[in-house]
């Protein structure tokens, strides 16, 4: 449930880190970054964040190209014992952000509060590339919201180990469209295609000319070491691994729950190719 106040204060900075031509901190292998720590929140009913964190050395073994927001709620600044926890995962770029023009692949999260003291970290699961955190923005406001929303345009410049071939439009809008492919999946030809953040209801929409040789697979970007190795076979962490259904040439229009996690849509393909349409929608914005 939503903090309660009475209190009339309007949008506020709470912290503002970095900027277009600053970062605000670099984050090793196995690193942590402290980003807002133990910040009195309670003149607001919603906190408003934007970030964008980068590598330059994403697509190789070991990296990671997702990190976790860690937020904690305190209702006292003595006994640590958090009163709510929650994880949103975000893409991590390949590149800094050049210009105002050129915000794809910032992520954008409004949370209802929860407590009276909140607490933002992050770390670095890789093993081989240091992340930047470029900026870092919180502000409050009196807005009300029920849940958690989050959105993100993949990156334009997300790389993955080993080259592996991307597919459609995943330089998606923030209009609720997470990411969309028309195309012909080559025989012998695995395709991934990076789909944008969005927390909670979605649709899915599936179909394809004959049969995958592993199913068309939904799978979450989990925050780990070597996420950037994109699955051969049966993709780990997985939403729904049939999308095609069982004679691969109906269609699938079907509800999905989305995680506060990136995630990929995967297809793998056999000795045929394949005429493929893939659509995956949010039902509601904030």
């Amino acid at each position: 449930m939503a903090w309660s106040n009475t209190s009339t204060t309007g949008v506020q900075s709470l912290a503002a880190l970095g900027s277009l031509t600053t970062t605000a901190f670099t984050m090793a292998p196995g690193g942590t970054g402290k980003l807002l720590t133990l910040q009195d929140v309670t003149q607001f009913a919603t906190i408003n964040i934007s970030v964008y964190a980068f590598t330059s050395s994403m697509p190789v073994t070991g990296a990671t190209a997702t990190i976790p927001l860690n937020i904690t709620w305190y209702d006292d600044l003595v006994s640590g014992i958090p009163v709510f926890q929650d994880e949103v995962d975000i893409w991590v770029a390949n590149n800094v952000m050049a210009s105002a023009s050129a915000l794809s692949g910032t992520a954008y999260i409004t949370l209802p509060v929860r407590g009276q003291y909140l607490s933002i970290t992050t770390s670095n699961p890789g093993t081989a590339s240091t992340i930047t955190m470029q900026f870092f923005s919180v502000y409050g406001s009196q807005n009300t919201t029920p849940r958690v929303y989050c959105k993100q345009i993949p990156p334009p410049s997300l790389a993955f180990f080993g080259s592996p071939t991307l597919a459609g439009n995943y330089y998606s809008e923030l209009n609720g469209i997470l990411g969309s492919a028309t195309f012909n999946a080559a025989a012998d030809t695995n395709y991934f295609m990076p789909m944008g953040l969005f927390t909670g209801q979605g649709n899915l929409y599936a179909l394809t000319s004959a049969a995958f040789a592993n199913d068309v697979s939904l799978f979450s970007m989990v925050p780990m070491a070597n996420n950037v190795t994109l699955p051969e076979s049966n993709p780990r962490f997985v939403i729904d691994d049939d999308l095609d259904e069982a004679d691969d040439t109906d269609d699938v229009d079907a509800p999905v729950a989305l995680p506060k996690c990136p995630t990929i849509v995967v297809f793998i393909t056999g000795a045929a190719s394949i005429v493929t349409n893939v659509c995956l929608t949010a039902m509601d914005q904030a």
